[in-house]
């Protein structure tokens, strides 16, 4: 794309904005996630779940939208590259994008779910339904941890990708 045609398009500059403002946003965020000491300890991390709530829904509605906004940014980069092997590679890297964009999505659904839940259990503990509430949040927990693997599953299969020096 010729330089004078990137500086009048809108679209990129969007795409550019998008893809600063979702790595912010992503890596505030991250590091502001409430996180249990041992993580492998489901108890642990539904207390810290259910400890600070509020932070945590927030968290994992954050991290959703820094995802959406590199996924904005990342079509800016497939729509300006049209031709050769840097286009074929940028589509390779959009269409990762776009499943892990889903896929933490959806994570971002049930951990916003789970962390509820945690809630629930916190509020049930003493009472007759404790071992349902908890199995619910565990369940709900367990299926966060799952689709977050298969997130970075997905996004070190793109970076590693893009690590073979086709652009050299």
């Amino acid at each position: 794309m010729q330089p004078e045609i990137a500086k009048g398009d809108i679209l990129q500059r969007v795409a550019g904005l998008s893809f600063i403002v979702g790595a912010i946003v992503t890596g505030v965020f991250n590091v502001l996630y409430p996180r249990a000491d041992d993580p492998s300890q489901m108890q642990q991390v539904l207390t810290k779940l259910a400890d600070n709530e509020t932070l945590s829904k927030l968290t994992f509605l954050a991290l959703t939208l820094g995802m959406w906004l590199i996924l904005a940014g990342m079509a800016g980069l497939y729509r300006s590259l049209s031709t050769g092997s840097a286009a074929a590679w940028a589509r390779l890297g959009f269409y990762a994008v776009v499943v892990a964009t889903l896929v933490w999505t959806v994570n971002g659904a049930i951990g916003v779910a789970a962390t509820g839940a945690a809630a629930n259990w916190q509020a049930a503990l003493g009472s007759p339904v404790q071992a349902t509430a908890y199995s619910v949040a565990a369940s709900l927990g367990a299926a966060s941890n799952a689709l977050f693997t298969m997130f970075v599953i997905v996004e070190w299969a793109l970076i590693a990708s893009w690590n073979d020096n086709r652009f050299a």
